[in-house]
Parts: C-alpha cells; sequence; structure tokens
C-alpha cells in the first residue's frame, strides 16, 4: 500500500525544487522591531562590510521600502568618513534577511570602528550597529573585488569576472587547493574529525592587479604576490547554486547533521535522486502539509549558514552551521572579545544551553570560528536531531 498518492509526491517534488523562493515567517513580535548585525571581512586592501537586517513589515516584499542607512568611519571620537548607503535595488534577500555588502578601503587608523544606522522611514524608527575595523597582521597590498557579484566577494560562483584592485601593476599568483572539506563533528565532540587529509596544491594560476579575470573550477584559493610567504587573500570557488541549493547531490549532502551516511549515499545512488530525497521527507514528516514545512526550514536554515558563515569552508560545513541548521537562531548572542557566544532556551521548561565559538584566525580567513565541545552536549544535541527525524522541530 502507498503512504502517499503519486500526485502527493508530485507535488512534494515540485516545492523540493523552488523551495528557495519561500519567505521565513516573521520574527519579530512587534513590527516595528529592526533586527541588524555587522560583519567585516578582510579582502586585502579592501574590506567588505555586510550588513543584514530584518523588518517585520517587509516579511513578504523583496525591496525595501522605504529605508535608509548610512554609515560613518570613527577613530578615538572623530569621524574619518561618513556616506549614505544606496541600498534600494541593490539587496539580496535570503529567507527573511536583506544582505546590503560595500567595500571601503583597508582602514589604517588605531582603533577604527564602523557604524551603520538603519532607518525605517514608515515606522519613524532607527537602529544602529558597531563593528571593529580592526587591520590584520599580515595584510597585503592589493584587494579581491568581485565585479560579477557587487552584494558579495567572501565567495565566488564559477565565471563570475574579479578584479585584483591594487595601486599598481604586477603579478598575483593564485594557488589552488584541490580539497573537500568534512562536515563539522557534532559538539559533543566524538570520533567524528572536521578536517581531513592534509591541502594539497592542485595548481597555480597568475593574474594581473587591476585586470579583470574568472575562474571555472570549484576550489579553496589563496591569492599572493609573493610565494615565499604566508601572506595572502583565501576565497572559495562554490557550485552555481551557492548558497541556495538546488542541486539534488548538495541538498542530500548538507543533510549529514540529520541523515545518516547510509541514507545520503541512498539518495545519490537511486535512479531517481529527486523521488529518494523526497521520500525521506515525506516519512519524516506523515503528510505532505508537514514535510513542506520542514523542507522549508531546514533548507532556509542551510541557506543563511552559507551566507553568513562562509571562509575557507562552505558555511554549511563549519562549526557555526551545525549548530545553526540543528538547533536554528540562537536567542541570544553575545560578540566575546575572541569570539561569539550563542544562548538558546530549549524545550517546554526552556532549558538554557550555552555554546561558545572562538575564533581562531589562519592563513586563509581571518573569521573561522571553532566550537568547544564538550560531552555534555551529547543529550540534547540527540534530542534535537531525533525531533528533526520525527517530523516535530516546526511545533511550537
Amino acid at each position: 500500500m502507498k503512504l502517499f498518492s503519486d500526485s502527493q509526491k508530485t507535488a512534494l517534488l515540485s516545492y523540493l525544487a523552488i523551495f528557495s523562493l519561500c519567505t521565513a515567517q516573521n520574527l519579530f513580535a512587534q513590527p516595528n522591531q529592526i533586527y541588524c548585525e555587522l560583519q567585516v571581512k578582510n579582502l586585502g586592501s579592501l574590506q567588505q562590510i555586510e550588513v543584514a537586517f530584518e523588518i517585520a513589515r517587509l516579511s513578504d516584499t523583496d525591496e525595501p521600502t522605504a529605508i535608509e542607512a548610512e554609515y560613518e568611519i570613527l577613530s578615538n571620537g572623530k569621524i574619518l568618513e561618513e556616506k549614505k548607503l544606496p541600498i534600494i535595488g541593490n539587496v539580496e534577500k535570503i529567507n527573511s534577511t536583506f544582505y546590503y555588502n560595500f567595500l571601503i578601503e583597508r582602514v589604517t587608523e588605531p582603533d577604527a570602528t564602523l557604524k551603520v544606522t538603519i532607518i525605517d522611514l514608515a515606522a519613524n524608527v532607527e537602529v544602529s550597529k558597531s563593528i571593529s575595523l580592526e587591520v590584520p597582521n599580515k595584510a597585503v597590498s592589493f584587494g579581491l573585488k568581485n565585479q560579477s557579484n557587487p552584494l558579495n566577494s567572501s565567495y565566488v560562483r564559477p565565471g563570475e569576472s574579479l578584479i585584483m584592485k591594487s595601486a599598481s601593476q604586477k603579478p598575483i599568483f593564485l594557488v589552488r587547493f584541490e580539497h573537500s572539506f568534512l562536515p563539522a563533528a557534532p559538539p559533543m565532540g566524538n570520533n567524528m574529525s572536521a578536517g581531513g587529509p592534509g591541502l594539497r596544491v592542485d595548481s597555480v594560476i597568475v593574474v594581473n592587479t587591476n585586470t579583470p579575470f574568472s575562474l571555472g573550477k570549484e576550489a579553496l584559493y589563496f591569492a599572493q604576490e609573493d610565494t615565499t610567504t604566508v601572506n595572502g587573500i583565501g576565497f572559495r570557488v562554490v557550485s552555481e547554486d551557492y548558497p541556495k541549493f538546488k542541486q539534488v547531490e548538495n541538498l542530500a549532502q548538507s543533510m549529514i547533521y540529520i541523515a545518516t551516511n547510509k541514507e545520503i549515499n541512498g539518495f545519490l545512488s537511486a535512479a531517481d535522486q529527486k523521488a529518494a530525497l523526497d521520500n525521506f521527507w515525506l516519512n519524516t514528516g506523515g503528510s505532505v502539509g508537514i514535510a513542506k514545512a520542514l523542507i522549508k526550514e531546514y533548507y532556509q536554515r542551510v541557506t543563511y549558514s552559507n551566507k553568513n558563515f562562509t571562509n575557507y569552508k562552505e558555511g554549511w560545513k563549519t562549526d557555526r552551521g551545525i549548530i545553526y541548521i540543528v538547533f536554528g537562531r540562537p536567542n541570544e548572542v553575545a560578540n566575546l572579545p575572541n569570539g561569539q557566544q550563542w544562548v538558546y532556551f530549549l524545550g517546554k521548561k526552556r532549558k538554557r544551553v550555552t555554546f561558545e565559538f572562538k575564533r581562531k584566525p589562519n592563513i586563509f580567513s581571518g573569521f573561522h570560528y571553532e566550537l568547544f565541545r564538550s560531552p555534555r552536549y551529547k543529550k540534547v544535541y540527540y534530542e534535537a536531531v531525533e525531533k528533526w527525524r520525527k517530523g516535530e522541530i516546526i511545533l511550537p
């Protein structure tokens, strides 16, 4: 006897193919609230500022109407630079979050900070966020800019037009590493490895500064002007469907936190991969409606992780990625001097669970965070995974 009709399966297959078009539910109790976060990514002589903001009244629209934004760069109480940000027509919306990126020249003044202000003209409210513009110790004299996608330069899709900006003309060596990093290990620190074999140089490509070029192969790249040093800019060339996965292979592999390796291999080896993936969600949810809600919730979390946590690893494979995907958005986030603390209130008793991430820069990225793992997370982690497996994660 069939658990679901062919028409039901067809409907869910179609939904799975277009899940990324769905919008998240309103996150705010008050419609006038503004949620805003900033990230600074060092791209050599340039710094990319990523502004992420959400406004409840705009949850169902792709344009931030009646919104203005501006920024100031300050050092020791002095304003070094201030500008309006042309966000209308230049934002990207993923789930319920608007993203706006802009580039600034690397700031060398001591103790420099950036303050961004988002103004909702319709509600007559505003919010300001500030972040340090610290300069890496091993900064280089050129910067990476994605000309095809001004909204993002921290990862690159195949064929996009790139340029290494510099005050002078010189060769830049792009060292390409043939490596696929493993997904993050569970938070209780079992014997799963998130590392894998050491990095192996695949090839070296030479480009010139201030001259556009493109890359066609998915890989980790390290741009240097002097290959005898460890100074450079790391970036990834990602798949065409990044950060919103649409290819079945990517959809299946990113399920590793709630599915077994055997199940994922079964999806990928099936004659009809989409149908196999579809059946997993149907059986997990027990109905088409719940299955659709599970698909929407899971892949919105994957997309958010890819957008916000990508460094030398894909966002969904990072330590912050696994926690965000399994547990969702934290109830509280505290930025620590050298890391972050995420707080969740879980279950009917609102049990407080805290995850701590230590910032551990490496030659590829200054924004790599590692989770402090502990056996005490075993119970809450398995309970969260079990909720996914039973289709209960979307229940209030």
